[in-house]
């Protein structure tokens, strides 16, 4: 499978992320794509990336290009139930229409999507850097300040173009940078 440059996040925010990962650390990733595989290709042996996803298809097609590049020995992925579609209503029409939520504030409800947020057999005390880069990303958030050890790396991404779907969240954390202008790193 080609390598696709479209699904990836840019190489500044990928070092960033990448250089606070320790020795024999381990990265959490809400959402899953083609950045997960530059990690895995630049991660140093003994760190590991534990991906979280809720599209079988694309998850499907990250194992098959781990594999073929060898990677799967560092890499754990989980596969969530998928977020529900929402019947709204919709001007001009008579009847309410289904709505994907990708991409639209939608995206970031969290009803039933407990498996994916809280990632069940998963201690986040264990995890040295988070990438949060998914569905439901505020609900992730509030989940991994309450639970991650207190110098973890938490990452935010897309923050920019979304800003007012995490504002509520940002002031729960003690610290916050902006690496990039699509980039917060989150201090416990």
């Amino acid at each position: 499978m080609p390598y696709d440059d479209r699904g990836l996040m840019n190489e500044t925010n990928r070092n960033i992320i990448l250089d606070t990962l320790p020795e024999n650390g381990t990265m959490l990733e809400y959402g899953i794509g083609f950045t997960s595989i530059w990690f895995l290709e630049n991660m140093k042996e003994g760190q590991n990336l534990i991906s979280i996803e809720h599209v079988p298809e694309w998850t499907e097609k990250i194992l098959e290009m781990a594999d073929e590049k060898e990677l799967s020995d560092k890499h754990t992925i989980l596969l969530s139930n998928p977020p529900p579609k929402f019947l709204l209503p919709v001007e001009g029409k008579k009847e309410p229409v289904i709505v994907d939520p990708y991409s639209t504030p939608l995206e970031e409800l969290a009803v039933a999507m407990s498996d994916y947020i809280n990632i069940p057999g998963t201690d986040f005390g264990e995890i040295d850097t988070f990438l949060i880069d998914g569905i439901a990303r505020a609900s992730c958030l509030a989940v991994v300040s309450k639970t991650c050890q207190p110098d973890a790396a938490i990452f935010l991404h897309d923050w920019e173009t979304r800003r007012e779907w995490y504002d509520w969240i940002v002031p729960v954390f003690s610290k916050v940078e902006e690496p990039t202008p699509n980039l917060l790193r989150l201090y416990v």
